[in-house]
This record gives structure tokens, C-alpha cells and sequence, in this order.
């Protein structure tokens, strides 16, 4: 788990990976404060080598992120980090009093 933050140390966003289902697979959770940022190409560099970084000593093949309906500045972010869409988990999501559908996102680690 990491805290991104801006260039002048004030805290932007958070970043979470962990092992995920099955050999070589790592979930990723990626959260930033400001919705415009997810649009920003930095961030986008940023993340593909946190993911490089991350993936290099723990032998990972594929990355997983998980992604809610409302989130299309993550979808945009992925994207631009070589992801696609997978597919959809139905209602796994449980939050504001009803289930949501999640999109599924993956990369190779190879392809980042």
C-alpha cells in the first residue's frame, strides 16, 4: 500500500496491491483525491512503474483491477496504462444501500 502525492508532498491518492487470486495474479486498487487526476499522463507513467516495480520482485503475471460504475476516471487511467476490460462481475459491489455491477480490468505484466 502506497500514498501517492504531489510533486510539493501533499497527499493526492492511494495505491493498494495485493495477491490476488491464483499463482501470478496481484489485485490493484488505485484511488486518487482529485478526479481530474486520473486524466493526468504523469500519473498514468507513475503507476506503470509502480506496477513494473512491484511486479519484478514478486514474479506476477497479470494484474487485476476491479472498477465500479461510477469510476470512469480509473477506467480512463487504466487504459492508459494498458488495460482491458475482462469482463463483469454482477452485483459484487454492496455500498449506498443496493449492489453494483464491477468491471474487471486486466494487464499482462509483460505488456506494461
Amino acid at each position: 500500500e502506497m500514498m501517492i502525492v504531489t510533486k510539493k508532498g501533499q497527499p493526492a491518492g492511494l495505491l493498494k496491491v495485493r495477491r490476488g487470486e491464483g499463482p501470478g495474479v496481484a489485485d490493484l486498487f488505485v484511488y486518487m483525491h482529485d478526479s481530474a487526476a486520473y486524466q493526468l499522463a504523469g500519473v498514468a507513467r507513475g503507476l506503470r512503474g509502480l506496477i513494473k516495480e512491484a511486479a519484478a520482485g514478486q514474479s506476477l503475471r497479470s494484474i487485476v483491477s476491479p472498477v465500479a460504475p461510477w469510476e470512469t476516471g480509473l477506467v480512463t487511467l487504466l487504459g492508459q496504462c494498458g488495460f482491458a476490460k475482462a469482463g463483469t462481475r454482477r452485483e459484487a459491489l454492496y455500498t449506498q444501500s443496493r449492489y453494483h455491477d464491477v468491471d474487471v480490468y486486466v494487464a499482462s505484466v509483460a505488456s506494461l
